[in-house]
């Protein structure tokens, strides 16, 4: 039987259920279906699941740990679907790791560590992938990720980035300074009582500073900080001048920014690396403008990642960086930055 078979008959039951009970009770149905789902979600995230997981003939293992909400949200819809998480992203790196002659891949915010997988079977090489994390829970999800892919070269680094020497609070995805959060919201109001009660006070460091020793340096970043991208691009000035060619940047939405990146905007954190001699671009297809990742049919997904479909780009100068992403605030937005001596066209994914 179809799903669409299974999906009516639950309609039908759904609509049944509200015609026999009076329009009063209806605020009481829904606590009670609020329950349900969390009890279902509470079940479905009480067991670690292993993916394998395959992008064209790149293939390797990711750990799911049990209770790891996030991670059970994203890798289950997607993986059992066998689709690419963030295609766009992925099949941008696709041709940077290509066309780059002496790639050496920085993965900030490197959750379970799927990029870091990725690149280290892509390259096949024994030099460093980095790959950073402020929650320590994640930074063990990657070691055991990579040991499940028998991988050696991934250098998990357990740190909390910004642009200075400060206390902030790590808090599941979040780095966070309690006094930047808005109290009289509720949300950010209970967002500031689970920080408060299992946020964990650490020290920061610059990337500057946590890779100015490091036999190998950079020059390919992928970001994903969840609006601390402002602040941890302002403490890597000197990797950026130097060394860094290449970003794929998820830039979050302006409200995350002022809780993670404070005093940073979209359009500044452009700016900046246009003084840093970037030319920086809005990718498409990430998004469908509220938060849903691009997940075409497999088909169309094989299109794009042998780039037989293109991907699109717009490129953002300083004086219409604002105006440009100030509509595209639903969702966050895929940016990729360049060296300015670097075609974007000589990339085979445009």
């Amino acid at each position: 039987m179809s799903k669409s078979f299974f999906g009516n008959i639950i309609n039908k039951i759904f609509f049944f259920i509200l015609k026999i009970f009076p329009h009063a009770s209806y605020k009481y149905l829904i606590l009670f279906f609020q329950k349900i789902i969390l009890f279902l979600k509470k079940v479905s995230l009480d067991s670690t699941i292993i993916f394998n997981y395959e992008i064209e003939d790149i293939k390797f293992k990711i750990f799911v740990r049990k209770q790891n909400s996030q991670a059970h949200y994203t890798y289950t819809q997607l993986l059992s679907k066998g689709r690419v998480y963030e295609l766009a992203v992925t099949v941008c790196l696709n041709s940077i790791l290509k066309k780059e002659i002496n790639p050496i891949f920085a993965d900030i915010g490197a959750f379970v560590g799927h990029y870091s997988c990725y690149v280290s079977k892509f390259l096949k090489y024994e030099k460093p992938i980095y790959a950073l994390e402020s929650n320590k829970e994640f930074c063990n999800d990657i070691k055991k990720s990579a040991d499940l892919s028998n991988i050696k070269n991934i250098e998990v680094i357990n740190a909390v980035l910004s642009d200075k020497e400060e206390n902030l609070y790590v808090y599941d995805v979040g780095v966070v300074n309690p006094d930047n959060i808005n109290k009289e919201k509720k949300d950010e109001k209970e967002y500031l009582e689970k920080v408060s009660k299992f946020g964990k006070e650490t020290q920061t460091i610059t990337m500057d500073k946590l890779f100015e020793n490091k036999e190998f340096m950079p020059n390919i970043l992928k970001m994903d900080v969840h609006g601390a991208e402002g602040k941890i691009l302002n403490g890597a000035k000197s990797l950026l001048s130097t060394n860094i060619k290449y970003i794929l940047m998820e830039m979050h939405r302006e409200d995350d920014l002022k809780k993670f990146s404070p005093g940073f905007t979209k359009s500044k954190i452009i700016e900046n690396l246009i003084d840093h001699n970037f030319n920086c671009y809005l990718i498409s297809p990430h998004s469908d403008g509220f938060r849903n990742l691009f997940a075409p049919s497999n088909e169309v997904q094989k299109l794009y990642l042998r780039n037989i479909n293109k991907l699109n780009y717009l490129k953002l100068e300083k004086n219409i960086a604002e105006s440009v992403l100030y509509d595209r605030n639903f969702s966050d937005n895929f940016i990729l930055a360049l060296k300015k001596d670097i075609d974007i066209n000589s990339l085979s994914c445009f």
